[in-house]
């Protein structure tokens, strides 16, 4: 009998086999759900507030305001609202404060973006930053519409040619 060097049983191991065909299967549906519709963008401004207030300064307002400007209303499709303060006063106080800071911003930015556009506020009281002043602000979070492959420009489009 003529012995074979090599050993092909593991080739024909049936639950390898089966393992395999199921990582393969599941490699290439990954694959195609995150390749097939492209992810839809945000965007994060954040507004700071003074000790104890919730008033939205000028300056911010003006920035605010620039974005009704920036983008197309009709591809925003929800808006995030996250209030924060700092470590000054206690727990429940700072909470309120944070939840009330959020809620103004919101409230100006309803008369900037549509009332389709979906809103969401949420209070997180006291910010993780060393420094109090970057821990009193208001995060917002711009959410757009994932676009179609044919409404997504190509880089010649924004980009000038060059040769």
């Amino acid at each position: 009998k003529e012995s074979n060097v090599f050993n092909y049983d593991w080739y024909y191991n049936e639950p390898f086999i089966k393992t395999t065909i199921f990582i393969a299967v599941r490699t290439l549906i990954i694959l195609l759900l995150f390749f097939s519709n492209p992810c839809p963008a945000q965007d994060k401004l954040t507004i700071y507030f003074d000790v104890d207030k919730s008033k939205i300064k000028d300056h911010f307002k003006t920035n605010l305001n620039d974005l009704f400007i920036d983008y197309d209303y009709l591809s925003v499709d929800s808006i995030q609202y996250i209030g924060f303060s700092d470590t000054t006063g206690n727990v429940k106080s700072n909470m309120w404060l944070s939840e009330r800071r959020a809620r103004t911003v919101e409230k100006y930015c309803r008369k900037l973006f549509p009332e389709e556009v979906y809103t969401a506020t949420y209070a997180k009281g006291e910010g993780t930053k060393l420094n109090d002043a970057e821990n009193r602000k208001v995060e917002m979070i711009i959410h757009q519409k994932p676009q179609k492959k044919a409404q997504i420009r190509s880089d010649s489009e924004y980009w000038p040619q060059l040769f």
